[in-house]
């Protein structure tokens, strides 16, 4: 996706910074509301230019994902997408209806949601370390968020 989300097929992985992703995770740990992984997810589409969404409950469901994320590229990885979410995989780069696409596991606990980037083109090492690093940040939220105490 272009950086104006014009659609998949301009899709470039362009190199970011991480710098905004710790903001991030502060700026959300430090709200009442909990988590917001639209926040999150949106943060990594904007520094890749990529595809993003969050997938969860055995890849069966699709938790949070930037508009116009091709949806049918999750049909083709299904398999491999409940590998990761029972523990299997921790992450995996392979391609899919023409995408480039990696995949991170998150969290400690079963079933995990995975964090599905997707590209035209194949990304940079910068970008699959940006992917890395907001996959630690969406972990980390979603472990606080089952710290809260209840109300």
């Amino acid at each position: 996706m272009s950086a104006q989300g014009n659609g998949v097929e301009g899709a470039q992985w362009r190199g970011g910074g991480s710098d905004g992703l710790p903001r991030e995770v502060r700026r959300q740990t430090s709200r009442r509301a909990g988590p917001d992984a639209g926040k999150v997810v949106g943060w990594l589409h904007r520094q890749t230019g990529a595809e993003v969404a969050l997938v969860c409950n055995h890849a069966e469901s699709v938790a949070s994902h930037i508009e116009g994320f091709p949806r049918e590229t999750l049909r083709p990885l299904a398999p491999l997408l409940a590998r990761m979410s029972s523990g299997q995989l921790a992450a995996a780069a392979t391609r899919a209806e023409g995408l480039h696409v990696r995949c991170e596991a998150l969290g400690a606990d079963e079933p995990h949601p995975v964090l599905v980037v997707a590209g035209r083109s194949e990304p940079r090492p910068e970008a699959v370390s940006l992917t890395s690093h907001v996959g630690l940040g969406a972990a980390f939220l979603a472990s606080l968020l089952m710290c809260q105490p209840s109300r």
